[in-house]
This record gives structure tokens, C-alpha cells and sequence, in this order.
């Protein structure tokens, strides 16, 4: 699987890129800053041999994403539960 990460260069969105790398899968980043996705894609290469493709959206800044308000969270949760019972 190839999850498609939004906002990947900081925050909640660098946290899902590195905990689906950790997984074994392959990420797509994507946010306006291209340095830190380049850098962030590198890291999660080199530490979990899986393939970090970056997309650099510049001027995205205004305008808003909407995703799906009970599949994320669920998702997620479900993502962080399972990194915590393995540490």
C-alpha cells in the first residue's frame, strides 16, 4: 500500500509519514515546503528501506482540505494504539 500523506512536512502529518514508513509502507508527501519534505523523505528512505515520493504544492496555503471526519480519526487512533504496544 502507498498512503498519500497531506501536510508532511511538520506536525500530525510528518507523525503519520514516519508511523506508516515505520509499517513498511511506501509514502507520498506532500505540503508546500520542499526542503523539509526532501529531508523527511531521505530519513524515512534510509530508515525503513521504503520509497518517499515528494510533491511541493507551493501557495497552498489558503486553500482547504476536507477529509472524511470519522474515518481519520479511527484510522489513526488505530495507527498510534498499535506503535504504542510494540514500544
Amino acid at each position: 500500500m502507498t498512503a498519500l500523506i497531506t501536510g508532511a512536512s511538520s506536525g500530525i502529518g510528518e507523525e503519520l509519514a514516519r508511523l506508516f514508513a515505520a509499517d513498511g509502507e511506501d509514502v507520498v508527501l506532500v505540503a508546500r515546503s520542499e526542503s523539509k519534505l526532501n529531508e523527511l523523505a531521505n530519513q524515512l528512505s534510509k530508515s525503513h528501506s521504503i520509497t518517499a515520493t515528494v510533491i511541493v504544492i507551493p501557495g497552498w496555503k489558503n486553500r482547504l482540505m476536507v477529509t472524511s471526519t470519522s474515518f481519520v480519526p479511527r484510522f489513526v487512533t488505530r495507527k498510534l494504539v498499535a506503535r504504542m504496544q510494540r514500544t
